[in-house]
């Protein structure tokens, strides 16, 4: 079997919102990742995207909503800094720029 070039996804941050939605029964929260498409979060971790090329910004701006019964009850924003790392893979070097966060029972943005 050939190397058919590394598997490149973008700049992305693999966030679990489930410690917030746990802690607000029936509310829903969606995610944004600079001016990528915005994701509908479930309890684990969701992958949120931004577009563009891996290392072409080193920070994206997160922003977190959360509703209940139709009515805004959580809004968060942060800039986040999402480092590009490079492993060895057995085609060669293979880059990626990812963070995993979640989103607390308060509704803060941390790293776990």
């Amino acid at each position: 079997m050939g190397c058919g070039g590394a598997a490149v996804e973008p700049p992305s941050v693999y966030l679990d919102a489930g410690p917030w939605l746990e802690a607000n029964p029936g509310a829903t929260a969606q995610a944004c990742l600079g001016d990528g498409e915005c994701r509908t979060l479930t309890p684990g971790a969701q992958q949120v995207s931004a577009t563009g090329g891996i290392g072409a910004q080193s920070s994206y701006s997160l922003s977190v909503t959360g509703e209940l019964t139709g009515s805004p009850i959580l809004t968060v924003t942060e800039d986040v800094d999402i480092p590009v790392t490079t492993t060895q893979a057995a085609c060669g070097p293979s880059r990626s720029q990812t963070r995993k966060m979640s989103l607390n029972r308060s509704g803060q943005l941390v790293t776990p």
